[in-house]
C-alpha cells in the first residue's frame, strides 16, 4: 500500500505498529521509500462495517470501543499536532466568521490530555480480524482525543438523521450517548468537535453532485440538531 506523499501519511506505518501491538491494527510487515510506502498483512476475514449491515448504533459503539486502544499517550514526539496537519488550514477557511473557528483555535491548543488519533476513524476504516476489530488508513496526529468523530459524518449515523429537527436531535443525542460511552470520551466536548468537523466537511462538498449535495444536507441537519 501506499500511503502518500505528506509527513502526516508518511507516519501511518508507525502509528499500525503501535496499534498492532495492543490488537487494534494489522501489523506492518515492511516499509520503504521512508514510510510512504507498506506492506501489511492481510486482515481475514476483513468485512468492514458496512459489510456486516452494522446500524448507526453498532458502528458508533464499535468504533467507540476502538478509542481506547489508539488513544495512546506515549510517542508524542514522533506525531505532527493536530494544530499543523495538513488540512488545518482548509478547516480555518471553511469556519472562517463562525464561533466554530474560534472553537477550533481553543481546542487546537496543546494539552496535557491530548492523545495520538486516527482522524478519518469511519465504518470502512474498522475491519474485522480474528480477535476484534482492527483500524486502517489513519491519517495520524497528536489532538483532543473528542476531534474523533469521523464516524459520525458517514454511513448509517449521518443516513439516518430524520428530517424532523426534534426527532434528530433526540437521534443525535442517542448516539452521541453511546459513542461517548463506550469511547470513555465527554459528551459536551464531543458535540462541539462534530459541530466542527461537520461543518468543514459540508464545506467542502460539491453543489454539482447530487451525492454530495445530499450528503451535505444531511450534514447540516447534524449540525442544527446541535444547537
Amino acid at each position: 500500500r501506499i500511503a502518500g506523499q505528506t509527513d502526516q501519511l508518511a507516519s501511518e506505518p508507525l502509528a499500525l505498529g503501535l496499534w498492532s501491538a495492543v490488537g487494534a491494527a494489522p501489523r506492518v510487515l515492511g516499509t520503504r521509500d521512508e514510510g510512504h510506502t507498506m506492506l501489511i498483512e492481510r486482515v481475514r476475514p476483513g468485512h468492514n462495517l458496512r459489510d456486516t449491515g452494522a446500524d448507526a448504533l453498532e458502528v458508533l459503539r464499535t468504533l467507540g470501543r476502538l478509542c481506547p486502544l489508539i488513544h495512546l499517550a506515549e510517542q508524542h514526539h514522533r506525531f505532527e499536532p493536530l494544530r499543523d496537519g495538513t488540512d488545518i488550514d482548509s478547516w480555518r477557511r471553511q469556519l472562517e466568521a463562525t464561533r466554530e473557528r474560534e472553537e477550533l483555535e481553543r481546542l487546537l491548543e496543546p494539552a496535557a490530555d491530548h492523545r495520538l488519533l486516527h482522524i478519518d476513524l469511519h465504518w470502512l476504516n474498522a475491519l474485522r480480524a480474528p480477535e476484534g476489530w482492527v483500524v486502517i488508513d489513519p491519517k495520524p496526529l497528536v489532538g483532543d482525543p473528542h476531534a474523533e468523530v469521523f464516524g459520525f459524518c458517514d454511513g448509517p449515523p449521518l443516513q439516518t438523521i430524520p428530517d424532523d429537527r426534534r426527532a434528530a436531535r433526540e437521534h443525535v443525542r442517542r448516539l452521541l450517548e453511546a459513542y461517548a460511552r463506550a469511547a470513555g470520551l465527554e459528551r459536551d466536548r464531543l458535540e462541539v468537535w462534530l459541530r466542527i468537523r461537520a461543518l468543514v466537511l459540508a464545506g467542502q462538498l460539491s453543489a454539482d453532485d447530487e451525492a454530495a449535495r445530499i450528503r451535505r444536507e444531511r450534514l447540516l441537519r447534524l449540525v442544527d440538531a446541535l444547537v
